[in-house]
């Protein structure tokens, strides 16, 4: 235990820049996006782009944070006794004070925006009860968690791999985002109407959508352990 706790620290620790920087290109983006807003012919700041912006942010620093932190953070676990199991147990509570964290500074810059110029709620638009607002701080959190193990999978995907599975890897990864493109009719037909309904299943019960979430992280650390159970220490 003592072993996890001083993990987590280390962990904790290492991304305190990361979370510094990221609250400062946060308030960066909102100057920017007003301005640019006001300069395009805009008059009320209250329906200009600040709460996507600002929530795009966190969701480029979760992805870069599996990306830039992890394995290198890994290698020293390794080279100083930690094993992999107590490094992955270590890793879950960092996952998740980071999404928190993010989702924090997020909601925090948002509502202020807002407060002066009141933007309507997306979720507002979607969900009509009561606490909608602590749907959305959910959705959020299990979201960029759910993001920073993506990225920490990826990252330890290409770590087991030679050169040419990592070419593979990256033509699907990118095969992801031009699908649409390279089969329009197959995407359309089949996929699109999927997605579709899946969407749809997850708002008739707004607790789906967390779940959900919730459910493909845990697959997808379960495959980041398997990578990394006999993972050797290379640079």
């Amino acid at each position: 235990m003592n072993r996890t706790l001083q993990t987590i620290r280390y962990l904790t620790y290492s991304l305190k820049w990361m979370f510094l920087v990221e609250l400062l290109v946060s308030l960066g983006v909102v100057a920017l996006t007003d301005y640019a807003f006001v300069h395009t012919g805009g008059s009320d700041l209250g329906q200009s782009a600040v709460p996507g912006t600002v929530r795009l942010v966190a969701v480029v620093f979760s992805i870069l944070i599996g990306f830039l932190y992890f394995r290198p953070n890994f290698r020293v676990a390794l080279a100083n006794g930690i094993s992999r199991k107590t490094f992955m147990l270590a890793y879950l509570p960092v996952a998740g004070l980071t999404a928190i964290i993010f989702t924090i500074t997020s909601q925090v810059i948002v509502t202020t925006h807002n407060w002066i110029w009141p933007n309507p709620s997306t979720y507002g638009t979607l969900f009509s009860f009561k606490g909608v607002w602590l749907l959305a701080v959910l959705v959020q959190i299990v979201l960029y968690f759910l993001l920073i193990i993506s990225s920490w999978f990826i990252t330890f995907l290409y770590y087991r791999s030679n050169n040419i599975m990592k070419w593979i890897i990256s033509l699907a990864v990118s095969s992801i985002f031009f699908f649409p493109m390279l089969a329009p009719e197959y995407y359309y037909v089949t996929v699109s109407p999927a997605l579709h309904d899946l969407v749809m299943w997850c708002l008739n019960r707004p607790e789906r959508l967390p779940i959900v979430i919730l459910g493909v992280s845990a697959v997808l650390f379960e495959f980041t352990y398997l990578l990394i159970y006999r993972a050797p220490l290379k640079d």
